[in-house]
């Protein structure tokens, strides 16, 4: 096998990352927030809705393995709960698409409690691009880790990203690492996957023919019954000396 292309999932694998979706500050500051809009919830209200909302977007999928894309959960929430006689959010133009990415990214930065990348990972990638294309194949949302990715200076690295919020289904679906192969021009057998969790990123990538290398961070699966990795790395910085073998 020629090597071209390395692949990698992001959180928990390039980044090390916490959030908290029940944290109370997130729920105030959210309400008050909608308040502006004329949406009147309390906290505890508000994360009812929430729930209840991405759930019912969630079980109208028909995908194996259905991924739920936040701006549809809060534009239906807002459209649902607009109070047209005090406040008209035109939700149906462009001023209201950002009226619901604006609420889904302070919904992110109110739930985040940690975003940093792992030690050695920016070095890594910076030297890996000199010779192989690098993707992204993640489960996440677009609204959120786009701009996540530009806070930690490695967007610029990738040359392809795919995120299943744009998709409608998830890891270890094997169409989202096929896509990213097909943009970066390369086949299965020409690029290998990193990532953190045995369920969606190993099975995923032994489901699409890639060899893979398990980073072992304390974030994802690491249950072997779903898939065993062609490696396994503790520190990101050991990437290069299993790279330096294919």
């Amino acid at each position: 096998m020629t090597l071209k292309a390395i692949l990698f999932d992001i959180n928990g694998t390039l980044v090390d990352i916490e959030t908290d979706e029940n944290r109370s500050r997130l729920w105030e500051g959210l309400s008050w927030f909608l308040k502006y809009k004329g949406i009147y919830f309390e906290p505890e209200n508000l994360k009812n809705v929430y729930y209840k909302k991405h759930e019912d977007v969630y079980r109208r999928s028909e995908e194996e393995h259905p991924e739920t894309d936040v701006i549809i959960v809060w534009k239906e929430i807002l459209t649902e709960y607009e109070n047209k006689g005090l406040y008209d959010l035109r939700l149906d133009t462009e001023s209201g698409d950002q009226l619901v990415k604006d609420v889904v990214q302070i919904f992110r930065s109110l739930s985040l409690r940690k975003l940093n990348l792992y030690k050695d990972v920016y070095e890594t990638l910076t030297e890996l691009r000199e010779n192989y294309k690098l993707g992204v194949v993640s489960n996440a949302q677009h609204c959120w880790t786009s701009p996540e990715l530009k806070m930690l200076g490695i967007k610029f690295l990738f040359d392809s990203i795919v995120l299943s919020s744009d998709y409608g289904f998830c890891k270890p679906d094997p169409r989202l690492f096929r896509i990213v192969l097909d943009e970066l021009s390369v086949t299965s057998d020409e690029a290998i996957f990193v990532g953190n969790d045995t369920h969606s990123d190993i099975l995923g990538a032994k489901n699409t023919g890639l060899s893979s290398i398990l980073h072992m961070t304390h974030q994802g699966e690491k249950d072997f019954k779903y898939a065993c990795p062609d490696y396994k790395i503790d520190h990101f910085k050991e990437l290069m000396y299993v790279i330096n073998r294919f």
